[in-house]
């Protein structure tokens, strides 16, 4: 209705007072109409920052992943370095001895021949013994290749040989620490998963073991020993690694797992222990956990015989 209608049905008083409250309900309706142009931009543009922050936290989620994968893939690495380091000097030690033979035989044969004194079966002994001498050079060889060898699937393999194959490739560091490496339990308990990163993870706990025994020796004279448990149920596979060698201190042990966390000073790099749970954890689905007891270090392996790989 206008408001030229209005006047005519009102008086002059009523027609004011219609008019008032007419102004005060458009200027009302009119503000409510503005708020909810206002709201409606301030929707907009919610959804609009909210797309951009999902966009946004997809590209970070994406580009830790992609920083995880590299920082582990450096650790893994660094580990290898450092165990390589390890290795070369076990190639040394294991090569001297057949090296040692080979020349001395070599110098015999040689002397005979210089002299011809060459007796047709010595020569024929000779040659044989420095034949298996090179075979053995080759087979230290091809053992330590294939240790550093990375694995492209799971397979499955008996516990014990695994082991064996990790104290075999460290013999001269347990001669060097005058130590007893026994292994009980389960001869045939086997895990499914990366084997030769398994053998890391062994490695470097048993490396690790040999060392605080050392340095417990040092102050007690208690000869250096490690207890290797294997055992496994239906539901899975558990290796225990137990040392004689005093503990772990309770501030290394708070945060023993997290990288460059080492007990060792300058001598330690602090990633074994990190990366070897990275492996156990991440890789094979189980779960790698330390305590004391009273003699020393106890690190318990515990991987799962079901479930896939989450890596």
């Amino acid at each position: 209705m206008s408001k030229e209608k209005l006047q005519r049905l009102f008086s002059n008083n009523d027609f004011e007072a219609i008019a008032l409250l007419f102004e005060k309900n458009e200027k009302r309706l009119d503000k409510i109409l503005r708020q909810s142009d206002n709201q409606q931009l301030s929707i907009i543009k919610l959804n609009s920052e909210l797309e951009d922050y999902k966009a946004n936290l997809e590209k970070k989620v994406v580009e830790e992943t992609h920083k995880r994968v590299v920082q582990e893939k450096l650790l893994m690495q660094s580990s290898k370095m450092a165990e390589m380091g390890n290795m070369l000097e076990a190639i040394i030690h294991q090569w001297k001895q057949p090296i040692t033979i080979i020349n001395l035989l070599t110098d015999i044969v040689l002397s005979d021949i210089k002299d011809d004194k060459i007796d047709t079966s010595c020569l024929q002994n000779d040659m044989e013994t420095i034949k298996n001498r090179i075979m053995l050079l080759t087979t230290t060889i091809d053992d330590f290749k294939n240790f550093f060898k990375p694995d492209k699937e799971r397979v499955e393999f008996v516990v014990k040989d695994l082991v064996t194959t990790v104290l075999k490739v460290i013999d001269h560091q347990i001669l060097k620490y005058n130590a007893t490496v026994e292994i009980v339990g389960e001869e045939e308990a086997k895990i499914t998963g990366y084997e030769n990163e398994i053998k890391h993870v062994i490695l470097n706990l048993i490396n690790n073991a040999l060392e605080a025994c050392n340095e417990q020796y040092q102050k007690t004279q208690v000869s250096p020993k490690i207890t290797v448990v294997i055992s496994e149920d239906e539901n899975s596979s558990k290796i225990v690694i137990k040392d004689n060698g005093g503990g772990i201190p309770p501030h290394i042990m708070e945060k023993l797992f997290t990288p460059y966390t080492s007990s060792k000073g300058d001598a330690g790099t602090g990633i074994g222990l990190s990366l070897a749970k990275t492996i156990i954890e991440d890789h094979h689905k189980g779960e790698l956990k330390a305590n004391n007891d009273k003699d020393g270090a106890v690190f318990t392996i515990t991987i799962s015989k079901e479930g896939e790989i989450k890596c």
